[in-house]
C-alpha cells in the first residue's frame, strides 16, 4: 500500500505498529490476523484491539468477532454465527448471538443506532464493515 502524502517518518511508525501487532496487510486463507480500520483481531494471540487498546473479550465474543472479521464486508446470518460459535444448528428462538453482538458493540464503542463497525442487517444478519 502506498500513500504519497504520508511522510517517511509516519510510514515507518505505521509499519512498526503493524509488526508489533504481528499483522500483515495481506488477506489469505491462512491469515491469523486481520485489521479493519482501527480494529485488529489476532487469532494467534486470541486478542482484539481497537486503536491499539486491547479489548476485554470473552472467548465466545472473540470467536464471534474473529468469524465476522474473516467475513468482513459480507452479511453473516445468525444461523452461520450460531453454527460457527456453538457448533450446532440454530433453533430460531435462542437470542444469545444477539446478546453477544450487543456486548461486542459496547466494547467497540459502537452506537447501535449508528454503528461504525458492526451493523445489523434486518432479516439477514450482521455485517462487520470494511470502510
Amino acid at each position: 500500500m502506498f500513500w504519497p502524502s504520508l511522510s517517511p517518518r509516519l510510514l515507518l511508525a505505521h509499519m512498526g505498529a503493524l509488526f508489533r501487532r504481528g499483522c500483515s496487510g495481506a488477506r489469505g486463507k491462512s491469515q491469523r490476523c486481520i485489521t479493519i480500520r482501527d480494529l485488529t483481531v489476532n487469532a494467534s494471540r486470541r486478542e482484539a484491539s481497537l486503536k491499539e487498546r486491547l479489548l476485554d473479550l470473552t472467548s465466545t465474543e472473540f470467536d464471534l468477532l474473529w468469524y465476522l472479521a474473516r467475513k468482513a464486508g459480507f452479511v453473516v446470518s445468525r444461523d452461520d454465527l450460531y453454527r460457527e460459535v456453538f457448533h450446532s444448528e440454530y433453533n430460531g428462538v435462542d437470542r444469545s448471538i444477539d446478546v453477544y453482538i450487543s456486548r461486542i458493540r459496547q466494547k467497540l464503542g459502537d452506537d447501535p443506532a449508528r454503528p461504525y463497525y458492526l451493523k445489523t442487517v434486518r432479516g439477514e444478519g450482521y455485517l462487520l464493515t470494511q470502510g
